[in-house]
């Protein structure tokens, strides 16, 4: 009679909670975070690796030669020489 009850009892506790809650529901937020946790990781990692080996402004195609870019258009800051 003790088990019928607990097995009623949890089996309606089972029932009455919301889909995504409960055990799995922790395990799969662990899981998912853990996976953008590693893809940021890999990514960090290749950018870093970039950096070493074309320099730091390889992002703006400037490679390692150290040219500056080339003028945006903005006004130039206070105190920059205009000529």
């Amino acid at each position: 009679m003790k088990y019928l009850v607990m097995f009623l009892v949890l089996t309606l506790v089972i029932f009455m909670a919301e889909p995504g809650e409960g055990l799995f529901g922790g395990w799969k937020a662990a899981f998912r975070g853990g996976r953008r946790a590693f893809k940021a990781y890999k990514y960090n990692r290749a950018m870093d690796k970039m950096a070493r080996k074309y320099g730091p402004n390889w992002k703006q195609g400037l490679g390692s030669s150290g040219q500056q870019p080339a003028d945006s258009g903005e006004a130039p800051a206070e105190g920059e020489d205009q000529g």
